[in-house]
């Protein structure tokens, strides 16, 4: 891939928030590029959380297609203390088989509900209040909704990488 992108004849999309000094690198390297949330799928004018809302109840629970370091469980156990906050958990298609039988083992009296993910998670968007995701496209799906939204970063190396992302201010960004 490096090599054609030497050749300076393609175009580099890369519709998210990147450091500066990675986007100048990229800009020099392409001549056609489209950097940036401009060129995302989904439009938001306005990035600035709506708080108004004093009473959170449903909460959207994503980290992606595989959940490497078993994030989800982890945030699951800290949000089932929060009184009444349905949670509803999204298992993406690549989730391991032993992340898959801790998720079945929770107990869903604590207000949990527990989705595969289909084509877009625009459907599970309209239903919550809030959304949590991790640093992967989720994220970038999220800030476009008019809901806050919490990203929950799964290493030191992966907060380090979103820096760009991170300084916008426009999530809770947790490492």
């Amino acid at each position: 891939l490096n090599n054609f992108l030497k050749n300076k004849k393609y175009i580099l999309h890369l519709p998210y928030i990147l450091p500066k000094l990675e986007i100048i690198k990229q800009k020099n390297q392409i001549k056609y590029s489209m950097i940036g949330l401009n060129y995302f799928l989904y439009k938001r004018e306005n990035f600035k959380f709506n708080f108004r809302k004093n009473n959170y109840n449903r909460a959207l629970l994503t980290f992606g297609a595989s959940d490497k370091y078993g994030k989800c469980i982890f945030t699951y156990k800290i949000l089932s203390r929060v009184g009444k906050l349905h949670i509803n958990l999204i298992v993406g298609p690549f989730f391991k088989k032993k992340i898959k039988s801790e998720i079945n083992k929770i107990n869903p009296k604590n207000f949990l509900t527990i989705s595969t993910f289909k084509k877009s998670l625009s459907y599970f968007f309209n239903k919550v209040d809030f959304i949590i995701t991790n640093s992967g496209l989720s994220k970038y799906e999220s800030i476009l909704t008019d809901k806050p939204v919490m990203v929950v970063y799964e290493n030191k190396k992966i907060w380090n990488l979103n820096k760009g992302f991170i300084n916008k201010k426009i999530s809770y960004n947790l490492p």
